[in-house]
């Protein structure tokens, strides 16, 4: 009887602290809101630079804006989207298929979520041919 009752109180205490972990874990605020494109995304006439492939964000009050640069060829036509799963945001930038022109250009990107209280880490895939990986801190 005296193990049995043991048995339970630990029991009651492993699933009491279970619920208590439970209750403590915030909800998931982030949200994508819109990407802007700039560069060659908008104007291949007066966008003819080159510049560094990169990515990096600012962030304040839980608005993250991530800046997406890359290098290409003129001409080139790309849409975007975005996922937010577990703790790690994903960021496409997807080549739409045409026409090229014999030049290079700076294309652009700009992700904008609000709601980010935690740290995340980010994955952003350019056109299948460039990746970058990262970590958010708030």
């Amino acid at each position: 009887m005296k193990n049995i009752l043991i048995f339970l109180l630990i029991l009651s205490a492993f699933f009491g602290c279970q619920k208590q972990n439970d209750q403590d874990k915030k909800p998931d605020n982030a949200k994508f809101t819109k990407t802007i494109p700039g560069g060659c995304a908008v104007d291949t006439v007066n966008h003819k630079d080159i510049g560094i492939d990169t990515v990096y964000y600012t962030l304040d009050n839980g608005d993250l804006n991530v800046f997406v640069g890359f290098n290409d060829e003129c001409c080139l036509h790309f849409t975007t989207d975005s996922q937010i799963r577990n703790d790690t945001i994903f960021m496409n930038v997807i080549y739409i298929p045409g026409p090229v022109c014999g030049c290079l250009c700076y294309y652009t990107y700009n992700f904008f979520y609000t709601g980010i209280d935690h740290s995340y880490y980010y994955v952003v895939n350019v056109a299948d041919w460039l990746i970058f990986k990262g970590k958010i801190e708030p």
